[in-house]
């Protein structure tokens, strides 16, 4: 009977596992994956953000009929009064349906995407957006070559800071004098967001699995604009200049290491800051 570690991920609560009779040696890697991904803005602030383009999902396809953590909420968020160019926005993208993103995933393979995120900036006046809360929730399925085992739904949570910064000339927030207007800065708060690397997900079959999130397109901000925002020096995110729109693009991939040896496991450290739950069960 292939053995199967239920763990459960709770978020910023690191953990140590002792592994008492681990598989010492390693069994079936699963080594291809289907997958989905559920996404909207959990969250935005000020009241005045309309939200519009809402999940409508209620539950996921793959894996089991879990329900869709973000049924209902927008990908889209706009915020002021429009000055004749339309109004600003963050746009959620994926490629199979409003709020969702579907596709196949290979083990210690290459990142695959996931969800995209885009700023459309222009020249508003009125109340702007100040923080937003992404959420996503992702679901997996093994395919080979152990084939039906759900793994999920794992959920993530991505606040966001932004600055709309005035529309004149002068100094701006990130510290540069610009002869135009100043561009808006958007940046991701580690605080309120799950971690992005080595993430936990589960013991199979005498392998350890992980997933790894990379957001291209996010670097480091100056100084300056860490501050406009409320955030420490070397903060990550992006700056949009006016009149133009910026894309990230968040993509994920799964590694997995074979179980090591009981002997050298006595206390293993697991680290499990997850990205909200994640579960193992078999399919009957």
């Amino acid at each position: 009977m292939r053995k199967f570690t239920k763990l459960i991920l709770a978020m910023a609560v690191p953990v140590a596992a002792v592994l008492a009779g681990g598989n010492a040696n390693a069994g079936t890697m699963i080594t291809d994956w289907n997958y989905e991904n559920l996404f909207g803005f959990g969250s935005s602030a000020p009241a005045s953000v309309t939200g519009s383009l809402n999940n409508g999902f209620t539950n996921f396809t793959i894996g089991s009929l879990d329900a869709n953590p973000s049924s209902g909420d927008p990908t889209k968020l706009s915020w002021g009064v429009d000055a004749g160019f339309g109004l600003s926005s963050l746009t959620l993208n994926g490629n199979n349906g409003i709020g969702r993103t579907s596709g196949s995933v290979v083990t210690n393979g290459p990142f695959v995407f996931d969800v995209s995120l885009t700023h459309n900036n222009f020249p508003i006046s009125g109340e702007t957006l100040t923080n937003a809360l992404l959420v996503g929730s992702l679901m997996l399925e093994s395919t080979a070559p152990i084939a039906g085992i759900p793994f999920g739904p794992i959920t993530g949570h991505f606040a966001i800071k932004f600055k709309e910064t005035p529309n004149i000339a002068g100094t701006c927030a990130d510290g540069l004098v610009l002869g135009i207007p100043c561009p808006d800065i958007f940046v991701l708060d580690p605080a309120g967001s799950s971690p992005l690397t080595n993430l936990f997900l589960a013991t199979v079959d005498g392998f350890n699995y992980f997933l790894d999130l990379d957001l291209a397109g996010l670097t480091s901000v100056g100084p300056e604009a860490c501050a406009a925002v409320g955030q420490g020096p070397g903060c990550i995110g992006f700056v949009t200049p006016e009149n133009l729109s910026t894309t990230v693009k968040l993509s994920f991939d799964i590694r997995a290491t074979p179980v090591p040896e009981p002997g050298s496991l006595a206390l293993l450290g697991l680290g499990l800051a997850g990205l909200g739950f994640g579960r193992i069960r078999r399919r009957k």
